[in-house]
């Protein structure tokens, strides 16, 4: 049985902060995680990452036509009525955003570029 590309078990690669730092589109980033060895073997245990979601949302670039924060806010965001929700953070967020416990630590959690 095949296993999502976003499950936490994938064992994908994360970006380096220079590649994240770099990076201005998905497309930009998908090839820092393809450069990557992988983490574990696929199933053999679970690590929060970014690579995952982010992979994920550049197929949906690739089928959907439009930048994967356009495809959310047209097709989840807005319908929805949540106002205040995007992918990327604006400047007016970002203050308000919170780093989880123990993200720093675990390095999983940049807040050093859009990724």
């Amino acid at each position: 049985m095949s296993k999502p590309i976003t499950a936490i078990a994938a064992g994908m690669g994360e970006a380096t902060d220079e590649e994240s730092k770099t990076a201005r589109t998905l497309s930009d980033l998908i090839p820092a995680f393809a450069s990557k060895p992988l983490a574990f073997e696929a199933g053999s245990k679970w690590q929060y990452s970014q690579s995952g979601i982010l992979t994920l949302g550049r197929i949906v670039e690739i089928v959907s036509g439009v930048p994967f924060e356009v495809f959310l806010r047209n097709h989840i965001f807005d319908p929805l009525g949540m106002k205040d929700t995007t992918f990327y953070l604006s400047e007016a967020q970002t203050p308000r955003s919170v780093i989880p416990a123990g993200a720093r630590a675990n390095n999983w959690c940049r807040r050093k570029s859009r990724f």
